[in-house]
């Protein structure tokens, strides 16, 4: 399950956030995306932690999440320690 909000303008740049809920009941996961040009993972950060047991993940994303696979940015996350 996810909520995708409306794009919004921040200093010139689009952006857009996405909240989805993980497989596990209170786990989430927030995107956020510029809209305005096609994503590098190379440029992008994620930041993972584990507080009371649920997991929470923050990805901030250098361009448009479409840009790159499913499989891709699982791969991204998934890379990064759990604090």
């Amino acid at each position: 399950m996810g909520i995708i909000a409306p794009a919004l303008t921040i200093g010139g740049q689009r952006l857009q956030v996405a909240v989805l809920q993980r497989d596990r009941s209170q786990d989430m996961r927030f995107i956020l995306s510029v809209l305005s040009q096609q994503a590098t993972l190379a440029n992008c950060n994620c930041r993972r932690t584990l507080t009371n047991g649920v997991l929470s993940e923050s990805v901030a994303l250098d361009g448009v999440q479409g840009t790159i696979t499913d499989d891709e940015l699982e791969a991204f996350i998934q890379s990064f320690p759990i604090a």
